[in-house]
């Protein structure tokens, strides 16, 4: 069974940093297009792809727990993670990690036998409460750390 999909709660300073970001980045494109520098086309083509990674991570950033496995899906970038490997949640992020699907500065990290990934659900509560549910259903104790 599946639960409710979660989308990322994005924070307000992203979206300004990508809007500002934006109007800067396509006049630098426009302008090697102009010139037509092969060098130049290749770094503006690149800015504009790595920046549109970050225009549609947000539309397609969620977490949903499907059975017994957590998914997290970011832009192109999937993680699957037994509901059972889950050994704590704590509040924010404890270390910097490159597992982040979350887009916002409140965020949790779940820690798992292989690690740990932090995400951002934008109704926490509610995405913690199913979480609690699925393990539950595994006869498992819900996991330590914040609560729903």
């Amino acid at each position: 069974m599946r639960s409710r999909v979660y989308r990322s709660k994005v924070s307000p300073l992203f979206l300004v940093l990508i809007a500002l970001a934006l109007p800067g980045t396509y006049a630098y494109l426009w302008q090697a297009w102009e010139d037509g520098s092969p060098g130049e086309m290749a770094v503006a083509s690149t800015i504009v792809g790595l920046l549109s990674v970050l225009v549609l991570g947000p539309i397609n950033t969620r977490y949903w727990i499907e059975g017994a496995v957590l998914h997290v899906r970011a832009f192109v970038f999937r993680w699957r993670i037994p509901v059972e490997s889950i050994i704590r949640i704590t509040a924010g992020a404890e270390h910097v990690t490159f597992r982040k699907a979350a887009l916002s500065l409140d965020t949790i990290e779940i820690w798992h036998r292989r690690g740990s990934i932090v995400i951002s659900p934008r109704h926490r509560r509610d995405f913690l409460a199913d979480l609690n549910r699925a393990r539950e259903a595994l006869g498992i104790e819900p996991a330590r750390g914040i609560r729903a």
